[in-house]
């Protein structure tokens, strides 16, 4: 009886932490959304055969200034991400997370199996995506647009 008490409140503070959790910013999950459907209109029409559905929200700061890059990827890295989340098909995976941003203790980090990782053959294949790159200011995000 002990045992079933123990796993139930277990359970119970699990389920309340993902209650509590608001995992990404509003505005960033925006973003992602955006750019997840930017890259899948672009793959339908170009006919992109290496498409993927692995995306990376790279967090970093360059004098001073803190920026957060999005862009897909054939592989993800388990050891250095933060963690991921998915969204419908897609896995997007967080490295270098910023707290104000994402809160990293929400995020899933179980094995994905069939997902390549660095240690695939995924990983040795070149891949140049489009990479969009916001300024992050404390209130919003300021899109860097680059030629894509």
């Amino acid at each position: 009886m002990r045992k079933y008490l123990i796993i139930f409140l277990v359970s119970l503070m699990m389920v309340n932490c993902m209650n509590d959790c608001n995992t990404i910013r509003e505005d960033l999950m925006i973003e992602i959304k955006k750019y997840i459907e930017y890259c899948e209109k672009r793959a339908d029409s170009l006919e992109i055969a290496t498409e993927t559905d692995i995306y990376y929200v790279n967090f970093s700061i360059k004098e001073d200034k803190k920026f957060v890059d999005i862009f897909q990827e054939c592989y993800y890295n388990k050891e250095y991400m933060d963690g991921y989340i998915t969204i419908e098909e897609n896995k997007v995976f967080f490295y270098n997370s910023f707290d104000s941003l994402v809160d990293v203790k929400c995020l899933d980090t179980a094995e994905l199996l069939g997902v390549p990782d660095e240690n695939s053959k995924a990983a040795e294949t070149g891949f140049n995506p489009v990479v969009w790159t916001y300024l992050v200011k404390k209130d919003e995000l300021i899109r860097i647009y680059e030629e894509e």
